[in-house]
């Protein structure tokens, strides 16, 4: 059994792997047929090729000796240009089934291998799938045991028997090549011997088209969170932005507390009393007291408002601000929050990114109204 596997591009340019079995009959036996079998992928070595192909299959000398094929008019010839001769070529409708496939080579009466098939060991078989092009290499059938039975077998002369074995030359002697022990004597030419040392390495070939892409990989388990890194520098802050336009003039704030009441001045001298004179008209009513403390405010008169990922807040009409706050978010800080210049119901407030120095919305604003 010999075993090789193949590369050669299949339909669209895609490479083709064969793994062929040549399976012969025993030593004894002078063979009629050759199987091969084997499993064929593309050339991302996973899929299998499947499916009824159109397969030629081709026995060559691979010495360029005259063969009968070609002497009866065979047209078939080395496609590779190896300068190999062709012995024999058949067609065949294979099926691959998830890449396996199973021929028998030389069974069709009416296309048997020719008797000169394997009368040498310098025989390759060559296989081509469909319109592409023939696989290489080729597969090299090097350790053949046997020969066809030639047309003049049935005239060989001398003793055939188990004792021993002898072969005529063209000048009609015999020569024994098996003895009476049953050992091999005769030329050990096309008999393999020891494996020899390695050749020498051939010169590298040129650099083959880049395959497809393969499908994405699966994704790898999570790695584990890494250590913060140090806090980058402050960017570089934004433009000045237009100056906005002025707001309406807010409702006048609450009067002030009533000031203390000054010192008693000393008192003057009594002047000499004069003649009582006769009684005056009334005077005019005297000016207006001052004004009273600040009275408490109710709490029916206070309400809350918050207003969330804006720049500004407002109270409702007939109210105005009696307190306000804001907050910003993680990373960020507060750099504005004040009420409006001329609306006391309005506020305003702006966060600043740490990192890249942009302005944003305060998480919220918080008022505390009032009702005027």
């Amino acid at each position: 059994m010999n075993c090789l596997r193949l590369n050669q591009s299949l339909w669209h340019r895609l490479a083709l792997a064969l793994l062929l079995t040549v399976t012969f009959p025993a030593l004894s036996q002078v063979p009629q047929t050759l199987q091969l079998s084997g499993d064929a992928v593309l050339a991302d070595s996973v899929t299998p090729l499947t499916g009824a192909q159109q397969v030629r299959f081709t026995l060559y000398a691979t010495d360029g000796a005259d063969t009968i094929y070609a002497n009866n008019g065979g047209t078939y010839v080395d496609p590779l240009g190896a300068g190999a001769s062709v012995v024999w070529t058949d067609v065949q409708t294979v099926e691959f089934t998830e890449g396996k496939y199973s021929v028998v080579l030389g069974n069709r009466e009416d296309n048997p291998f020719p008797v000169d098939a394997f009368i040498n060991d310098q025989r390759a078989i060559g296989i081509q799938i469909g319109s592409d092009d023939e696989l290489s290499p080729r597969l090299t059938l090097n350790t053949v045991p046997f020969a066809f039975r030639s047309a003049v077998s049935e005239n060989a002369e001398g003793n055939i028997t188990p004792l021993s074995v002898s072969i005529k030359d063209q000048n009609g002697n015999l020569t024994p090549v098996i003895n009476e022990q049953g050992e091999w004597i005769g030329s050990s030419s096309g008999l393999a011997g020891i494996q020899g040392p390695p050749g020498v390495a051939g010169e590298k070939g040129d650099k083959g088209d880049t395959g497809a892409q393969g499908p994405q990989g699966v994704a790898g388990e999570k790695g584990d969170k890494g250590d913060t890194g140090a806090q980058g520098p402050q960017g570089v802050a934004g433009a000045k932005g237009d100056k906005g336009d002025t707001g309406a003039q807010g409702p006048q704030g609450v009067a002030g507390a009533k000031g203390d009441k000054g010192d008693t001045g000393a008192r003057g001298t009594q002047g000499v009393s004069g003649t009582p004179g006769p009684p005056g008209t009334p005077g005019a009513p005297g000016p207006p007291g001052a004004p009273g403390s600040d009275g408490t405010i109710s709490s029916s008169s206070l309400s809350s408002k918050v207003c969330n990922a804006v720049f500004s807040c407002s109270c409702d009409d007939g109210e105005f601000i009696l307190s306000a706050g804001a907050s910003c978010a993680k990373n960020q800080y507060l750099y504005q929050s004040q009420p409006d210049t001329s609306d006391f119901k309005l506020w305003h407030a702006r966060c600043e990114v740490f990192s890249n120095g942009v302005d944003v919305a305060p998480t919220e604003i918080r008022l505390t109204c009032v009702t005027e």
